[in-house]
């Protein structure tokens, strides 16, 4: 499916590749709105002392903003992906990934890839560790070679929503899909 969804199958052949291959083009339902985030300390070294001290009782809604991953309380960014959004066009990726969503014609072309129809809320929803964390991880791969060397620049933070579509392993990101 990623394969063909690479070469254009999505929008040559869109039924059949809407009913077999749908997260290849971008077209499934989230079961649940949650994405696994990233978790991290601002401060780590100090967040890990003053988690041990007890401060993620005694002061929890500083500690749960600044110091997540010392309390256990990594928050889920809710994410909503549209499921009309696709691109249209096979090397979309390719120029989502040298920086030319900023060019109107492939930002029109490219929506899905350049997140014109994809949209993060920002909204950190606190919640404990539980069951939603681990229903995707056996879903969870990279679709190039290269992921790990990107996350390794530190392009799981620079390139945010290029990265969570296409490096979801290489940066601890898994999307529950229907």
């Amino acid at each position: 499916c990623d394969a063909w969804g690479r070469k254009g199958f999505c929008r040559t052949n869109p039924k059949w590749m809407a009913k077999y291959c749908r997260k290849s083009c971008g077209t499934c339902v989230l079961q649940t709105p949650f994405l696994i985030a990233d978790c991290f300390n601002t401060q780590p070294e100090l967040c890990d002392a003053w988690g041990r001290k007890g401060f993620c009782r005694t002061n929890p809604k500083w500690m749960a903003k600044y110091c997540r991953k010392s309390c256990g309380t990594c928050g889920k960014a809710v994410y909503i992906l549209h499921s009309s959004c696709r691109d249209y066009h096979p090397l979309c990726v390719e120029w989502a990934m040298k920086g030319r969503c900023q060019e109107r014609d492939v930002a029109f072309t490219c929506p899905y890839n350049c997140f014109v129809c994809r949209k993060w809320i920002s909204v950190i929803l606190l919640l404990p560790p539980g069951p939603y964390d681990s229903l995707c991880v056996s879903d969870c791969h990279d679709n190039f070679a290269v992921c790990p060397t990107l996350g390794g620049m530190g392009y799981c933070d620079k390139r945010r929503e290029f990265m969570s579509v296409n490096c979801q392993k290489t940066c601890g990101l898994c999307v529950v899909m229907a």
